[in-house]
């Protein structure tokens, strides 16, 4: 059980929210427009929330400062979620593997 909800936990690790990804797309086709080199390099990381974070403050018309605290802010919360799904993942694989040793031991034993 703990393995499934650090599988959970990392899947959600890195991606920002529908809605903050299509804002995300809207304001980069706005301000490049239907460049190729954007399509497939800028688009495809909205979802990231750091990429979220620098097009929101481009859009804000931010100072280097603002945007780069708006972009750490964005990348702690992500390095909090990998923290707490790579703990759960580790404890589940720690369980597992005491739990199989158990078994194997009563097997011999038996």
């Amino acid at each position: 059980m703990v393995i499934i909800a650090g599988v959970y936990f990392q899947a959600l690790t890195g991606y920002s929210s529908k809605s903050e990804t299509q804002q995300c797309e809207q304001l980069v086709q706005e301000f490049y427009g239907d460049s190729d080199d954007v399509k497939t390099t800028v688009l495809p990381r909205c979802r990231e929330p750091g990429m979220v974070a620098v097009i929101v403050a481009k859009a804000n018309d931010a100072s280097a400062v603002e945007a780069a605290q708006a972009v750490s802010a964005a990348n702690k919360t992500n390095l909090s979620h990998n923290r707490l799904s790579y703990y759960l993942l580790g404890i589940g694989i720690v369980a597992t593997a005491i739990g199989v040793t158990s078994i194997v031991q009563a097997m011999r034993i038996s």
